[in-house]
C-alpha cells in the first residue's frame, strides 16, 4: 500500500512539473517564436518550433496536466 502511495505521489509531482512547464511555454509562445533582446532562454527555446498559434492549446494542455496532478494529490 505504501508503494502505491509513493508511486502516486511521484506521478502527481511529475504531472505538476510538466503542467507548469507547458503553461510557461504557452504564455511565452509569442516571445519564443520571435525572440527579441538578449534572453538566452527564449533563444534556446525558439529551436523547439513553438508557434504563437499554439498558445491556447499549450495553455489548455498545461491546465489539464495540473488538474490531473491535483486530482491525484486529492486521492492520496
Amino acid at each position: 500500500m505504501i508503494f502505491l502511495q509513493t508511486a502516486n505521489l511521484l506521478i502527481a509531482t511529475l504531472l505538476l512539473i510538466a503542467g507548469i512547464i507547458v503553461i510557461y511555454l504557452g504564455v511565452f509562445a509569442k516571445e519564443i517564436e520571435h525572440p527579441t533582446g538578449t534572453n538566452r532562454l527564449f533563444q534556446h527555446l525558439s529551436g523547439l518550433g513553438i508557434k504563437a498559434s499554439m498558445r491556447p492549446a499549450l495553455i489548455v494542455t498545461g491546465v489539464v496536466l495540473v488538474g490531473a496532478s491535483l486530482y491525484i494529490f486529492g486521492g492520496i
